[in-house]
């Protein structure tokens, strides 16, 4: 739900960034170039910086998103996994994946879990395999409080979500929902 939300701004920046754009095309073909004076100039290529930043920034993060969801799909249901595995899943290079790997541990995708470097594995805590990307997974991380966990009584799977297209961790017989945009699984 976290990173779903983060993808909504991704695409939200990428919207605003495209009208902005065409707003600014519509401007400037009235404007006389000829006639520019420096605060219009200056006004202008602000205008376009910001646009330029909205784009990058919203495709930025929807790259990142994509990302994190194929290595979240391999990933799912494993104990442990070698790096070099999930590179030559995804064809992203072994430092690409060590990358993002931090990152998403850093940002709390799979509490417990962390890379060991000797063995270039990632290791997931139990816990971790069951409850990838929760809105309470990240406050345990953030907070340091210890949030109850539900019982188990069946093996997670990992299924696709018919909204969005993510991979999802689910236990069958409880309620799930996709976590990046909230569809019922």
């Amino acid at each position: 739900m976290i990173q779903g939300i983060k993808v909504r701004r991704g695409t939200i920046r990428i919207v605003i960034g495209a009208v902005f754009a065409v707003m600014g095309c519509i401007a400037l073909s009235d404007v006389n170039f000829y006639r520019l004076d420096s605060d219009e100039t200056m006004g202008i290529t602000l205008f376009a910086g910001i646009v330029i930043l909205l784009l990058y920034s919203g495709t930025k993060a929807r790259k990142r998103y994509n990302m994190y969801s194929r290595y979240t799909g391999i990933i799912a249901n494993r104990t442990q996994i070698s790096i070099e595995s999930i590179a030559s899943t995804t064809k992203d290079s072994i430092q690409e994946v060590t990358e993002a790997l931090h990152d998403m541990l850093k940002k709390g995708f799979y509490p417990g879990a962390y890379i060991n470097e000797n063995s270039k594995m990632l290791v997931l805590a139990n816990e971790a395999v069951s409850r990838p990307l929760t809105t309470d997974t990240q406050k345990s991380v953030t907070s340091n409080e210890a949030v109850p966990h539900p019982a188990v009584s069946a093996q997670p799977s990992a299924i696709k979500c018919r909204g969005c297209g993510a991979v999802n961790t689910v236990v069958p017989g409880s309620h799930n929902e996709c976590e990046y945009c909230g569809s019922p699984l």
